[in-house]
Formats: C-alpha cells, sequence, structure tokens
C-alpha cells in the first residue's frame, strides 16, 4: 500500500512538474498579474507558490522577457517569505537575487526584502541562550550597504548592540576595544550626514 501511495506522489510530482516546465510565457505573465491581485489580497502561501513554480520554469532566462519575469516573481516570492516570516528562505533567496544581473529598480525593490530577512535572522540571534553576535553582526553587516535611510540607522544600531552585548555577556572578552569603535564609527557616519 505504501509503495503504491509512494509511486503516485512521485507521479503526481513528475506530472506537476512537467506542466511547470511547458507554460508559455505569456501564461507566467498572467500568473505574475494575478499574484498582485492574490498579494494585496493577503494570500502569501499561493503567491509564493505561484512564484515559485514562475521561477523554476524561467531560471534558465533564456531571453530578456524570461529574465524580466524570473526576476519579477523572485522578488514577489522573497517578499512573501517575508510576510510569511520565513525569513531563512526569504534571505537566501535574496541573496542568491542580488548575486545576479539586476536592474537599479529591480534591486532597489529587492533590497527591501533582503534587509528585513536578514534583520529578523538576526535579531533573535543576539537574545536568549543560543546567542551569535558575531553571526549575527556577519547578517548586518552584509545588507547595511542595501538598507534605505530609515533601515540605515536601524541596522547599524544593531551592529553596535551586538559588539556591546558581545562584550558586556561574554567572558573570553576582557577589553572592551570594539564597541568604542562602532561608537566612533557610527559617530562619524552621523556626522557625515549631518553636513
Amino acid at each position: 500500500m505504501r509503495k503504491i501511495l509512494l509511486l503516485l506522489l512521485a507521479f503526481v510530482s513528475l506530472t506537476l512538474t512537467l506542466k511547470a516546465q511547458t507554460q508559455s510565457l505569456e501564461d507566467m505573465k498572467l500568473q505574475l498579474k494575478q499574484t498582485d491581485i492574490l498579494y494585496e489580497a493577503e494570500k502569501y502561501d499561493e503567491v509564493l507558490e505561484i512564484c515559485l513554480s514562475i521561477g523554476r520554469s524561467t531560471e534558465r532566462c533564456d531571453s530578456e522577457q524570461e529574465r524580466t519575469v524570473y526576476v519579477r516573481s523572485q522578488i514577489l516570492a522573497c517578499r512573501c517569505y517575508d510576510q510569511l516570516e520565513r525569513y531563512q528562505e526569504g534571505y537566501e533567496l535574496s541573496k542568491r537575487l542580488m548575486a545576479t544581473q539586476l536592474t537599479d529598480e529591480e534591486k532597489k525593490e529587492l533590497s527591501d526584502a533582503y534587509v528585513n530577512s536578514a534583520y529578523f535572522l538576526a535579531v533573535p540571534m543576539m537574545k536568549g541562550k543560543n546567542t551569535d553576535y558575531g553571526k549575527a553582526r556577519a547578517l548586518l553587516e552584509e545588507v547595511l550597504p542595501y538598507a534605505n535611510e530609515n533601515d540605515w540607522t536601524i541596522v547599524m544600531n544593531k551592529i553596535g548592540a551586538s559588539w556591546y552585548l558581545r562584550v558586556r555577556f561574554t567572558t573570553e572578552s576582557k577589553i572592551m576595544t570594539r564597541p568604542r569603535s562602532v561608537r566612533v564609527v557610527v559617530w562619524r557616519c552621523s556626522e557625515k550626514q549631518a553636513r
């Protein structure tokens, strides 16, 4: 009985995969338009499923139109991961997408999801018993260049807090050199912004 169910499941998944691969570009564009409506209706699971399906079908990016559909669908998938609080998956997808060639407009659109996912991954690493201030700080420093003006301040403050908390709560550190240098960097950055 189990073997039959496994075979049936394998057949169904293979059929769905083949169907997704044979979709025409026009069908995918139409689906992408429908995802905007579903996203506004807060049906993030459905939108995510459609976007990932479109992404699998257009990942090779054989044409500029396919590349555009692929990027749009994956940016929307990143936003859905963010809304569903699946930050690890959103971070990984947005990081992978940031490494590709994107237009300035696409980078700007993707950067919010990239920063949010990394931020919400890093914050729990700075709380509780299983803290990893170094990893949290590395995540935050990675996305800092992509943060908009408001997020830049928030991310920078968390980077400073990660140094402070590491020194404050880690018995390995005896000398407080880093928190002071971070304060100097923040002060210099604030000074530059004031000019």
